[in-house]
């Protein structure tokens, strides 16, 4: 494991840990961990680390920070537990596993979390998680009020806790648009003339996480969230999704659509940005992928490749790879053998 490959590029914090008596149960390193996050007991699983020495670092922390979001990585070289005392912590944790096996355990439940598979919980006191040897994780962290303020917004209603499904598939669904986002948050960072260097850009982009999140994974109110969407959105985002899916399998632009929709094409973006908590080019994405798999399962004797071309996916491998992420399975997957003439 090379940690300087996994290392959040210039991380705001960053500590780097190669003594294991700094994680034994009294936790030192926890001292060197930022304040708000001092209610966290982070120690190593094995014991018997602790006489060891290693030239190497066993653990590393790095964060960024943009307004009310926080993304961290965290790489343990051999297994560790990390456990949130008193008070708790007032955000919620959208974690994924970029290697290596957490278990996360929070009052009655447990999950066990690998490969494309993370949580999504808020910080309450007696919330542990166990790593494996070897583990990365990467987990963009949002301030609980902000969210819940977020939600109150969109529902026109009183902020209250919001209780997520735990585990969360990021391989499909919203839940890529999630973390192209976070991708994005990444690489515009490291940028000194990038929009997040601009207050009102990163206030716009904050937001636009917060509602994506809300919008895109599912939890205690997301019934009543996409009623209220359904009730609200104009019929121009309709217009525009009706004309989209019915030009899949043709060569389009956005402002033609934003014409077909009978609106500006700012008013679109701005549209399906607070409705539908994508851009119109990622929705469009989405339907010529849905197209796609409709003629896959409709006609399996046509080559994958001819149908990839068809809905605009020029490249074989990036199209396998987001259908997968949205469907759950490759293309040759969805094709259904056809019966025998007997």
């Amino acid at each position: 494991m090379r940690f300087p490959d996994l290392i959040l590029p210039r991380a705001h914090d960053l500590i780097t840990v190669r003594d294991p008596g700094d994680m034994d149960s009294r936790s030192r390193v926890t001292e060197r961990l930022p304040s708000d996050l001092r209610s966290v007991r982070y120690s190593l699983r094995d014991d018997g680390l602790l006489g060891s020495s290693f030239a190497e670092p066993i653990a590393v922390h790095s964060r960024l920070s943009l307004g009310d979001i926080h993304l961290t990585r965290i790489i343990d070289r051999f297994g560790t537990a990390m456990h949130i005392g008193d008070p708790g912590l007032p955000r919620y944790w959208f974690g994924y596993i970029n290697a290596g096996v957490i278990e996360v355990h929070q009052g009655s439940h447990a999950a066990i979390l690998s490969g494309t598979s993370g949580l999504a919980l808020r910080g309450h006191p007696g919330t542990q998680s166990l790593s494996s040897d070897n583990s990365v994780r990467t987990e963009p962290v949002v301030e609980a009020d902000a969210l819940e303020r977020a939600l109150s917004l969109l529902l026109d209603g009183p902020a209250a806790a919001i209780a997520f499904c735990p585990v969360v598939d990021w391989s499909s669904g919203p839940a890529v648009t999630l973390l192209g986002l976070v991708d994005l948050l990444v690489a515009d960072m490291q940028r000194p003339d990038g929009l997040t260097s601009n207050a009102i850009a990163s206030a716009t982009f904050n937001d636009f996480v917060l509602r994506t999140l809300l919008i895109g994974l599912p939890h205690d109110r997301s019934g009543h969230l996409v009623r209220t969407q359904d009730a609200s959105a104009p019929a121009y985002i309709s217009r525009a999704e009706e004309y989209m899916r019915a030009n899949a399998d043709c060569t389009i632009r956005m402002a033609e659509v934003a014409t077909a929709a009978g609106c500006s094409l700012r008013t679109l973006e701005a549209g399906f940005a607070r409705f539908r908590g994508a851009t119109p080019l990622a929705v469009m994405q989405a339907l010529r992928l849905d197209r796609a798999r409709e003629a896959l399962q409709q006609d399996g004797d046509v080559p994958i490749g001819d149908i990839a071309r068809r809905f605009g996916f020029t490249n074989a491998g990036r199209f396998s790879a987001s259908y997968a992420r949205r469907f759950g399975e490759y293309p040759s997957g969805t094709i259904r053998p056809r019966p025998r003439k007997s």
